[in-house]
């Protein structure tokens, strides 16, 4: 893209293989970018106030601008074809409110009326959402199910049988705080939920207590067990080996007093490297800690979190197929067994 006399044939050739196939790739997108690129350029170098910029800057200048460009461009198309299924969504969701007034939703939209998320609700979800959300477990699904390609975001209780319960269905157009501060304000909103009575909300590492206090004042946070041991701690430096199981050995302690025990074992036996890195879970062992985390929220089995359960029965249900978004609301309807 920085060299204007490489073949824009060789470029198109490499951008198509690295973005995503709904993203189209012309000469004239060659040719924005490198215009944008250009633009950045001279930016950057009037800031800093030298006449080039080094091998690294310009490197990170260009992907930030392919990035930002890109990520314009899915946008543009994601917000395209909600519009153009816009008017059906809202629409059938309308007819579903009439034809059962126990049935409800939530949309969300920008300032420029744009629609970035769509939340719905039947007359039995709301019940174990009204009765049963002291316990609350939030996380997205990967988002290839639907033409949007928009993850689905999957909030899951459990009843006074242990069972998981999904109460209700969301799309939106990312895993962000933003998305979920609508979700929950939607799902309180819908549910009737005494956000007081909320006691622990789990999640993986995109929310935090502050985030979840300003919702549920006196709600814990916790960090659901699953992206614990499978996203977060592969992250500490040096994470393999021995130290990695004797990390994964310390979490699973059972009682606090083992816990403890294993924390002295690990400063001792590991550098300060190691211990600092550590520290930060130590410090929120209410969070990391498996004594603290096992209990009749979280499953005995390791990794099996209840959200992540409300999520696999979600792919189970629609297996390879991806949906317009009108369609992937009536199949869920129909999995939770509503006839509407």
């Amino acid at each position: 893209l920085c060299d204007n006399r490489a073949p824009t044939r060789k470029v198109i050739e490499y951008l198509r293989s690295i973005l995503p196939p709904i993203v189209p790739v012309t000469s004239m997108t060659v040719a924005n970018w490198r215009l944008q690129i250009a633009k950045e350029e001279e930016h950057n170098v009037e800031n800093s106030r030298r006449t080039v910029l080094d091998r690294e800057e310009r490197q990170d200048m260009v992907m930030n601008v392919c990035e930002t460009q890109s990520k314009s461009i899915l946008d543009g198309l994601m917000s395209s074809a909600l519009d153009s299924d816009g008017l059906q969504v809202l629409a059938y969701l309308e007819k579903l409110r009439e034809s059962d007034i126990s049935f409800d939703f939530r949309v969300k939209r920008e300032e420029d009326q744009r629609i970035t998320g769509v939340i719905w609700q039947t007359g039995r979800q709301r019940f174990y959402a009204t009765n049963f959300s002291d316990n609350l477990f939030l996380d997205c699904k990967r988002k290839g199910n639907n033409t949007l390609q928009w993850p689905y975001v999957a909030p899951v209780i459990s009843d006074e049988n242990r069972k998981t319960r999904v109460i209700a269905h969301a799309i939106g157009i990312g895993e962000t705080k933003e998305i979920y501060s609508w979700l929950i304000n939607s799902l309180i909103e819908m549910s009737a939920i005494d956000p007081r009575n909320v006691e622990q909300v789990w999640s993986d590492q995109v929310l935090s207590q502050d985030f979840i206090s300003s919702f549920f004042p006196s709600a814990l946070w916790r960090m659901d067990y699953w992206h614990l041991l499978s996203t977060d701690v592969p992250k500490i430096p040096g994470y393999t080996g021995t130290f990695g199981k004797d990390v994964k050995d310390w979490l699973n302690c059972r009682d606090s007093e083992s816990f403890e025990l294993k924390w002295l074992e690990l400063q001792t036996a590991y550098s300060t490297l190691a211990q600092r890195s550590l520290l930060s879970y130590y410090e929120r062992k209410e969070n990391c800690a498996l004594y603290v985390l096992r209990n009749r929220f979280t499953l005995v089995a390791i990794g099996d979190s209840l959200a992540e359960q409300g999520n696999a029965k979600w792919a189970s249900w629609f297996e390879s197929d991806v949906l317009i978004p009108v369609k992937l609301i009536e199949l869920s309807l129909r999995r939770e067994g509503n006839e509407t």
